[in-house]
């Protein structure tokens, strides 16, 4: 009997939570000079309330190519220079992991996020102390850790997505067992309808 691969279990742990997950999956080779360049794409989505979870993965042959990440994902109305990602603090090694940090003004804020960001206009002040508990409670005991995201057209290859600002809260792994999708999807939920409400004013 063929093992079923985390690809098929999370489609199959989606549906019997209920959801209607559609997938994609390409598989390109590229011939170079020399050498050939194989490129795998395959991501599920699901729509939950004008919200989507996204599970996508790609490998290549290509070095520093592959990607994977698993998150909740929402368009938000900013403006749209305001693009940031937003981490767990790590006190001191925040210094040396990243650039361009931000900082909210807003002592709970601070002490547990690293905001990092090109703009400096960024609502992120406006987050409630339950957006921040949901948000550390995602991470706990994760490695690697959550991130929350805004961005401009992150998401262009789900077409709802597509040229839209996007909030999303976001693991850089393949998320499939039950226990995770559930904690990720009713946790990931809460915290990016908290962060539409608090941020768009």
């Amino acid at each position: 009997m063929e093992e079923k691969s985390a690809f098929d279990i999370l489609v199959e742990n989606l549906s019997e939570l209920g959801l209607t997950p559609q997938t994609h999956i390409t598989n390109q080779t590229f011939i170079v000079p020399g050498q050939g360049r194989f490129l795998n794409t395959k991501f599920v989505f699901v729509e939950i309330d004008s919200l989507y979870f996204v599970a996508y993965d790609t490998y290549s042959t290509k070095a520093h190519t592959s990607n994977t990440f698993t998150g909740i994902y929402a368009t938000i109305d900013l403006p749209t220079n305001m693009e940031c990602k937003i981490y767990i603090k790590h006190s001191w090694l925040d210094f040396f992991l990243y650039v361009k940090k931000r900082k909210a003004g807003v002592r709970y804020i601070d002490d547990n996020l690293t905001i990092v960001g090109s703009s400096k206009e960024m609502p992120i002040s406006n987050l409630s102390a339950n957006s921040v508990d949901l948000f550390l409670r995602l991470n706990d005991k994760k490695a690697p850790p959550f991130q929350l995201i805004i961005q401009n057209d992150y998401l262009p290859m789900i077409n709802p997505l597509k040229e839209k600002k996007i909030v999303g809260v976001e693991i850089r792994e393949w998320i499939y067992l039950k226990p995770d999708l559930m904690s990720l999807i009713d946790n990931g939920q809460k915290l990016i309808r908290n962060i539409k409400s608090e941020l768009v004013k």
